[in-house]
C-alpha cells in the first residue's frame, strides 16, 4: 500500500533552512506550505526523468525489476512487460497512457492500467489525448500486417503504408483540433513500388481526405478550430495550404514557424526564395532577410500585431509591424514575446558583449548574460527575467533585482493570476530553493514537472528530497499565499 502523509506547516517547513525561515519572517508573511508524499522511488529506476501530470498530483516513470519494466504510478508499480515507452498523461491529468511491449511483435496501449488490442507495433512518439482529454489516439500496425491506421478511441482508421511527421525535431504526428472534435494527420499510400500518394486526413463527424501533391507537414488547426495548415512539397518547391487554398511556392517553409492568430483569421509563416528569407503574413511577403529565426515569429493575442528576428550580414534585428528596431550582435529568438494585451513587446539582445532586455524599444541596465526567460504577468503591466552577473543568476522583476543564485530551475517561475505575485525555483548549493515574491520558503533535491498558480493565492509543484537513507522521495508542495 502506498503511504501518504501531510504536513500543514506556517512559517516553517520541516527541514526548512534556518536562511528561509528568516526570510518569511522579516517579510512579516505567513505562508502555509503542506507536503503531499507521492511514493519513494526505487533504486532501478530507468532512464528518463519522471513524468509529472498537468495538475501535478501524479508522478510516473519507468522501473525495472527481475529483467522487466513497469510503470510505478504515485510510487505504485504496474504489470511488468517486456518494454515500455511514451508515458503520457492526458491534458486534465487523471488518465495515464502508455506503450508496453509484450513479446515479438506484440505491443498493446495500456490506458489507466487496462491493457487494449494487440498491434503487431505502436509508434511510441505517436499518443495523442484530445484537449477535454476524452479520446486517445494513435498509430499502430495489426498483428502480421504490413500497413499501418490510425486509432482513435476504439475505431481503426484506414490503411496507409507510412505517415508524414509534422516537425522533424519534434515527432508529433497526430492533431486534435481545439474543441476535440477533428483529428488530422498526414498520410501516404504506396501506388507502385516507390510511388506514392499523399493526402490530409480529416477524422470528424464526417472522414475527410485532401489529396496533396506531395508529402505534407501538418502545422495544426487554428485556435478557433475553423482552419487547418499544412505544407505540401513539390518537385523543388514548397507550398502552403490553408483549408485547401494554395500559397504561392517557396524555395523553402520554415517548418516550425507557423503561427496562427488566437481568433484564427490571421496566419504566418518564414519562407525562403532564392537565397532570401521573408515572412508571409497570410498572402503578403515581408522583406527579404540573410535569415530569420525560426522560435522568433510572434502573433500577438489580439491578432493585430507581428515580430520576428532578422539577420542581415553579422547584425541581427527585430522587426515589430513591419519596422525594424535597434541594431544588435544577436537576440534571443525564443525571447521575443508581446504582452498579453498586445500592447507591449519584449526581448533579450547583445551588443558588445553586453546583455540586456528591450521592453518597447528601452533598453535595461548591462548584464554579463541572460538565460532567455523572459516573460508578461497576465495584466500586462509586469515583465520578470532572468539576468546574470558575476556568475550568479537573479530574477529582475519590474527593473527590481531579486536575490542572486548558482541558477535558475527549468520551467519553475510563473506569476500569479492577479499579477500581484511571481514565484520561481532557483539553484542554491545544488539544491532547489522555492521563492515566492523574493522570500526564499524551502530547498529541496530536485524538481520536477512545472511550478504553477492553481489560484490566486494558491501554487504548486513537485520536488524530490532524500531522507538519511538516501531513499528518493517525490513530494507535492502546495503553497498558499494569506490575503494581505
Amino acid at each position: 500500500m502506498k503511504f501518504i502523509h501531510v504536513i500543514t506547516v506556517a512559517l516553517v517547513v520541516a527541514a526548512m533552512t534556518t536562511l528561509a525561515a528568516k526570510a518569511q519572517t522579516n517579510a512579516g508573511k505567513k505562508l502555509v506550505v503542506r507536503e503531499i508524499s507521492l511514493g519513494k522511488m526505487p533504486p532501478m529506476v530507468t532512464s528518463g526523468k519522471p513524468v509529472v501530470s498537468p495538475d501535478n498530483r501524479r508522478v510516473a516513470y519507468r522501473v525495472m525489476h527481475g529483467g522487466k519494466y513497469c510503470v510505478a504510478l504515485n510510487g505504485e508499480a504496474g504489470k511488468p512487460y517486456a518494454a515500455v515507452e511514451d508515458l503520457t498523461f492526458s491534458p486534465d491529468g487523471k488518465k495515464l497512457a502508455f506503450v508496453a511491449k509484450k513479446g515479438f511483435r506484440r505491443e498493446v496501449v495500456v490506458l489507466d492500467g487496462e491493457e487494449g488490442k494487440e498491434y503487431q507495433y505502436v509508434d511510441i512518439a505517436s499518443l495523442t489525448f484530445s484537449p477535454d482529454s476524452s479520446r486517445l489516439a494513435f498509430i499502430a500496425a495489426p498483428l502480421g500486417g504490413t500497413n499501418s491506421f490510425v486509432v482513435l478511441g476504439d475505431k481503426e482508421g484506414a490503411d496507409y503504408s507510412g505517415f508524414q511527421l509534422a516537425d522533424p525535431d519534434k515527432p508529433v504526428m497526430l492533431f486534435f483540433s481545439p474543441d476535440g472534435r477533428k483529428l488530422a494527420y498526414g498520410a501516404a499510400r504506396e501506388t507502385a513500388e516507390e510511388n506514392y500518394d499523399y493526402e490530409v486526413v480529416i477524422e470528424g463527424a464526417n472522414r475527410k481526405g485532401f489529396p496533396a501533391p506531395g508529402p505534407v507537414i501538418v502545422h495544426g488547426f487554428s485556435p478557433d478550430s475553423q482552419h487547418l495548415a499544412w505544407s505540401a512539397k513539390l518537385p523543388g518547391k514548397w507550398q502552403v495550404v490553408i483549408d485547401g487554398k494554395r500559397s504561392k511556392e517557396y524555395d523553402e517553409i520554415g517548418l516550425n514557424t507557423f503561427r496562427f492568430s488566437p481568433d484564427g483569421m490571421r496566419w504566418a509563416y518564414v519562407a525562403r526564395r532564392t537565397r532570401k528569407w521573408l515572412v508571409v503574413d497570410k498572402a503578403h511577403e515581408g522583406p527579404g532577410y540573410d535569415g530569420i529565426s525560426d522560435l522568433s515569429l510572434s502573433v500577438s493575442a489580439a491578432g493585430g500585431r507581428l515580430a520576428y528576428v532578422a539577420r542581415r550580414g553579422e547584425k541581427q534585428w527585430v522587426v515589430v509591424d513591419g519596422q525594424e528596431q535597434a541594431e544588435y550582435d544577436g537576440v534571443d529568438a525564443g525571447s521575443l514575446q508581446f504582452s498579453p494585451d498586445g500592447q507591449h513587446v519584449a526581448f533579450s539582445a547583445m551588443r558588445d558583449r553586453q546583455h540586456f532586455v528591450v521592453r518597447d524599444g528601452k533598453e535595461s541596465e548591462p548584464y554579463d548574460g541572460s538565460r532567455g526567460v523572459l516573460f508578461f504577468s497576465p495584466d500586462s503591466q509586469r515583465l520578470a527575467y532572468v539576468a546574470d552577473r558575476g556568475g550568479r543568476s537573479r530574477f529582475v522583476l519590474d527593473g527590481i533585482e531579486g536575490r542572486d543564485y548558482e541558477g535558475m530551475a527549468e520551467g519553475w517561475a510563473c506569476f500569479s493570476p492577479d499579477s500581484k505575485h511571481l514565484a520561481y525555483g532557483a539553484i542554491r548549493d545544488g539544491k532547489t530553493a522555492i521563492v515566492v515574491d523574493d522570500q526564499e520558503i524551502a530547498q529541496y533535491w530536485g524538481n520536477l514537472g512545472k511550478l504553477a498558480f492553481e489560484s490566486t493565492n494558491r501554487l504548486s509543484g513537485v520536488v524530490t528530497r532524500i531522507d538519511d537513507k538516501f531513499d528518493v522521495e517525490i513530494v507535492r508542495l502546495e503553497i498558499e499565499i494569506p490575503a494581505r
